[in-house]
């Protein structure tokens, strides 16, 4: 529910169910990205370290951080 209308900035450590880890953020209209701030386009993707973006905020985001 928080994800949905706080819409957070994230920063998760993904160690283990990463398919339901990326359904859920992927569900709640989440960008997911590395610790180089590349796109994660799978689950198999999700690190120790994924920063997760509302999409309707991820191209400001990462225009500031780059």
């Amino acid at each position: 529910e928080l994800l949905h209308s706080g819409r957070p900035v994230l920063m998760v450590e993904v160690s283990q169910e990463h398919e339901a880890v990326f359904g859920l953020l992927q569900d709640a209209g989440y960008r997911t990205y590395d610790v180089h701030l590349q796109p994660i386009e799978g689950s198999g993707g999700l690190e120790l370290n994924t920063f997760c973006f509302p999409e309707e905020l991820a191209d400001e985001l990462l225009g500031q951080l780059r």
